[in-house]
């Protein structure tokens, strides 16, 4: 799951957004603004704003800790895949918020990659360019590796060692969301 590189601006405060209406996002899932809510990145040059850390009610109740059936306001909750799919109307009725770290051009991350590394020729060597999944957005796509930055989203700085998983690396954000 995506984080912080060795608590890099971990004490920076999480930032707490509406759930864009009908949008489908879990925890660590790379998101962005969209008009009044936040959805997933869904492109891989697309600007990123963060991360996705976890769920609050309109009150700012965290909903893992809240005793409910698991809806809200036609929207629901799966604790055990820390995923909310938002209702056709979350922005107005339900506003369940995301909450997430704004992330800052040249921010260090531990990232997963959707393949192993070194699946395609170059992705386990740093210095080389990702852009996140189109199939999931908590994940970078490790066949779209590319030599030059070529709009995307991130560079690789670290790809073994630092106690980094089989699929972890460890890059530096290139693209950020400046309009939030």
């Amino acid at each position: 799951m995506t984080r912080l590189y060795n608590h890099y601006r971990e004490s920076m405060p999480r930032q707490r957004r509406l759930v864009k209406n009908s949008e489908v996002i879990k925890v660590g899932d790379f998101v962005v603004q969209e008009g009044a809510g936040v959805a997933n990145v869904d492109a891989k040059t697309e600007d990123i704003a963060g991360f996705c850390t976890g769920f609050t009610d309109r009150k700012g109740i965290s909903l893992d800790s809240i005793t409910h059936d698991s809806n809200y306001g036609g929207g629901s909750y799966n604790a055990s895949t820390k995923t909310f799919t938002a209702a056709s109307d979350n922005e107005t009725d339900a506003q369940v918020y995301v909450e997430f770290y704004e992330v800052q051009e040249n921010d260090q991350l531990v990232v997963t990659l959707d393949d192993d590394k070194g699946k395609t020729s170059g992705s386990d060597i740093p210095g080389g360019y990702f852009g996140i999944s189109t199939t999931d957005s908590s994940l970078l796509d490790e066949s779209d590796y590319n030599a030059a930055p070529a709009n995307l989203q991130f560079q690789s700085l670290i790809t073994s060692g630092e106690n980094l998983g089989d699929r972890e690396i460890v890059v530096r954000v290139i693209r950020r969301q400046s309009n939030l």
